[in-house]
């Protein structure tokens, strides 16, 4: 008899533990940003600065829905127009970089 009962409670347990997770994960929507590889391009006129490309991927976003891009260089980069808030539709952020003339890239 008590284990029956014991059964009985375990799998009621299991039942109630199951529906509170399907009911919870149907409030959590699954949100992926994926960036992809960087796009550095050097100026063709001067050999110190660069246009730096980021662009995005992903899945349940709305093309209206605000992203940050944002670039953080070190050894005296100068990183211009960042950060940048885009629309998620957009799925390009372009940045300039000028590096020092002592150094490269």
């Amino acid at each position: 008899m008590k284990s029956t009962i014991i059964v009985a409670t375990v799998y009621l347990l299991f039942v109630v533990v199951c529906a509170v997770a399907k009911k919870s994960s149907d409030y959590l929507p699954v949100k992926d940003l994926l960036p992809l590889p960087l796009v550095i391009l050097q100026d063709e006129k001067h050999s110190n600065k660069y246009k730096l490309e980021s662009l995005w991927h992903g899945n349940a976003y709305d093309d209206d829905e605000k992203v940050k891009a944002e670039v953080k260089c070190g050894r005296g980069v100068v990183v211009k127009n960042s950060p940048q808030v885009k629309k998620f539709g957009e799925r390009k952020a372009v940045f300039e970089l000028i590096v020092p003339q002592n150094q490269t890239m």
